[in-house]
């Protein structure tokens, strides 16, 4: 996330005055000046980055040096270096120079806010999620280290994203992450819910006085995936709002036009040479001025752990804090829905390029009472009516003996919180989405509440099965039933229906001849076969990606050894499973009895809708191995390829572009590849023609390929 303003490259190690801001100019603009001269009594800031900077030691000694900071090394040990483990074997470097810049920047940036902490710099063993996950997981467990700063992120949301949420989970610890250089839309980590994300301003020095705006290349959005913190409830509106996590928390300096000065001597291919001292912007640059602000928070309260208080999420401080904020105004990081344009607007409250606003001094980085106490928001809740509940409800400080309150008290079906805080009992019989609150009160601390929703959804079952033949992706051959076995043979009029049971994960049968496919056997190359229809778990598939997983095994029904005619059917690993194409059939909505719905107009343009599942050709969907539904030759697709909540969905013919492939989300979802929202039915409000919508789990939002 770090940007090289053009121009001022070369600089030279002697350079006498360097371009970019200086660690006194920063600390001047967020009214740090005085904090920044405190002793740090051993407060220290992680940063996690990837590959190693072998200078990393001697270009800090030189910015350090230059702008009259005291040492701070190696040998001395108020620099540490360490592998994503937490050992001294350290990775191999980045052969492009680029992360050995960003390792520069961030050291440099944490040490001109808070030039008297210790420093651990993390250095994973790539630029991939799962080593830098692990380097943050080191980092935020590593002993005395108050506070991580992350200047890297994904570009975009990805399905999966979930899975490394608990990496960046350290109560007590500020996780500090960037927002992203790309303009309007979401990344991760910064939507993590444990975490501040940090937007970006453009930053003027006017003399005896500093301005600011948003810059225009800074992340913002709504995320698709994540939920929304319980503490975040400036924008928790629909549809003027946004239900899930909005980024960004807090901003600061990340212009390049108003960049920081840093010192940096390793090659980087991109930009020419050694640049030695350059002028560089990018949330690469505000992440770490935020997280020397909460490192400083605690030093002004005289020490580690005085202001980031353990058993608590230091990114709610400045949500609760009553003042050392100071809100942006103007400037825009692109076009946004009509209907909340502060998701990309700077306005003089919250918004998404800026957040709350810039540093102010520390109080809005220190625990205030009203902090201590937290329910964590799990999201909402998708199951089926009746269904048994048990969902453990995160909540600090968990030492605390708590006190479980709910609203409605008395909640629906037969569910209730018991005192460990878990949500117990069985949902409600009747579909629909249900609020629930939960707070937690803990006697001297305070309280704390989560709001979120308990979707319930009946179950989802096709009354008109598509029935024809299942063919084998990229060749003219499909599969077959004849004498009762599961082999390849050519195409010639194999009638099979896949034939969902209602579960919410879209299992059911695939049946031929009234006769259901099965597995006998176990392990990789057990063979299929059609059997009597049962109960038996081994004759339940699903049907993802264009691949039918065995629900009792986990394996995909591939043909292993070559796809020739005659060969068996097996089961096989998924990742080198074939795929396959199901005959055309509805795509069922999680709302009762509606079906994705072609109007009839065919034609390239045409809007689509959700209607009464029926047994007409508008209903005939043919879901394609590259992610494409498919119906009379047109593709579903986002109109105009928009990005945008609210954007229409129509036909149009079929061109491979993102914005016509559909994602299985963690829900159930179909979430547009280009936009990474959800295809949207009327219960968001929208009416009956379908939209991407932010992925909220509502009903309306999820469906199964039948």
């Amino acid at each position: 996330m770090a940007l090289i303003k053009p121009g001022v490259l070369h600089a030279g190690p002697d350079a006498s005055s360097p371009s970019g801001y200086t660690p006194q100019q920063l600390q001047d603009a967020y009214g740090l000046s005085s904090a920044a001269g405190d002793a740090a009594n051993g407060e220290t800031i992680a940063v996690v980055d990837a590959y190693n900077d072998p200078n990393a030691s001697s270009d800090l000694a030189v910015y350090r040096s230059k702008f009259g900071l005291a040492a701070c090394t190696t040998s001395t040990g108020c620099l540490q270096i360490r592998n994503e483990y937490g050992g001294t074997t350290l990775p191999k470097s980045d052969p492009s120079g680029a992360w050995e810049l960003e390792e520069s920047l961030d050291l440099d940036m944490v040490s001109a806010i808070c030039p008297n902490c210790s420093i651990l710099l993390i250095e994973a063993n790539s630029a991939s999620i799962s080593d830098l996950a692990i380097g943050e997981r080191t980092a935020a467990s590593g002993t005395g280290v108050n506070v991580v700063s992350n200047s890297w992120g994904s570009g975009a949301e990805f399905i999966g994203e979930n899975q490394y949420d608990s990496d960046f989970y350290a109560p007590g610890v500020a996780i500090v992450v960037a927002g992203g250089d790309d303009g309007y839309g979401t990344q991760y980590p910064a939507v993590n819910p444990y975490v501040t994300s940090v937007g970006a301003t453009s930053l003027v020095d006017e003399g005896s006085s500093w301005s600011q705006s948003a810059w225009e290349g800074v992340g913002s959005g709504c995320s698709p995936l994540e939920p929304k913190p319980s503490w975040q409830t400036r924008d928790d509106t629909s549809p003027g709002g946004c239900l899930n996590r909005t980024i960004n928390d807090v901003s600061a300096d990340g212009d390049p036009s108003t960049g920081v000065a840093i010192y940096d001597t390793v090659k980087d291919s991109e930009v020419g040479g050694a640049p030695d001292w350059t002028e560089v912007g990018g949330t690469s640059v505000s992440t770490p001025i935020i997280a020397g602000t909460y490192a400083l928070a605690d030093v002004a309260a005289g020490g580690p752990a005085k202001a980031l208080i353990a058993g608590t999420f230091p990114a709610a401080y400045p949500y609760v804090a009553g003042s050392g904020l100071t809100p942006v105004s103007g400037g825009s990081n692109g076009k946004c829905e009509a209907d909340r344009q502060y998701l990309c607007h700077a306005n003089g409250g919250f918004s998404g390029p800026t957040g709350l606003g810039t540093p102010s001094g520390t109080d809005a980085f220190t625990s205030w009472a009203a902090d201590l106490v937290t329910v964590v928001n799990p999201g909402t809740q998708v199951v089926q009516a009746g269904a048994a509940v048990n969902l453990l409800l995160d909540y600090q400080p968990g030492g605390e003996p708590p006190t479980f309150s709910t609203k409605p008290a008395s909640l629906p079906g037969t569910m209730f919180v018991d005192g460990g805080g878990i949500l117990s009992g069985a949902a409600p019989s009747t579909p629909g989405v249900y609020k629930i609150t939960v707070t937690n009160s803990v006697s001297g601390l305070g309280s704390g509440s989560a709001t979120f929703s308990l979707a319930v959804l009946p179950k989802v079952k096709v009354a008109h099965p598509g029935s024809g033949e299942v063919r084998l992706h990229g060749s003219g051959d499909c599969l077959s039933s004849s004498g009762g076995t599961a082999r390849l043979e050519g195409c010639g009029g194999q009638r099979w229906a896949f034939e969902p049971d209602g579960a919410l994960g879209g299992a059911g049968t695939l049946r031929s001849g009234g006769k259901c496919l099965a597995i006998k056997g176990s392990g990789s190359g057990a063979k299929a076969a059609l059997q009597s229809c049962g109960k038996s778990s081994r004759q339940q598939w699903t049907y993802a990606g264009s691949k039918l997983r065995d629900v009792a095994t986990g394996l995909c029904l591939s043909i292993h050894g070559g796809a020739t005619a005659g060969r068996q059917a097996v089961q096989w690993p998924c990742g080198s499973a074939v795929t396959w194409i199901l005959p055309a059939a509805p795509v069922l909505s999680g709302v009762a009895g509606r079906c994705l719905n072609d109007p009839g107009a065919r034609g390239a343009g045409t809007r689509v809708d959700v209607a009464s599942c029926g047994a007409g050709a508008g209903q005939r969907w043919t879901a394609e191995s590259n992610g494409t539904l498919v119906i009379g030759g047109q593709c579903l697709s986002v109109s105009g390829s928009s990005m945008l909540d609210g954007a229409a969905i129509v036909l149009a013919h079929c061109s491979g572009k993102s914005s016509q492939k559909w994602l299985r989300g963690p829900n159930g979802q179909l979430m547009n590849s280009n936009s990474g929202r959800c295809l949207a039915g009327p219960d968001n409000a929208r009416g009956s023609a379908l939209v991407q919508d932010d992925c909220y789990s509502l009903p309306g939002e999820i469906w199964v390929i039948s």
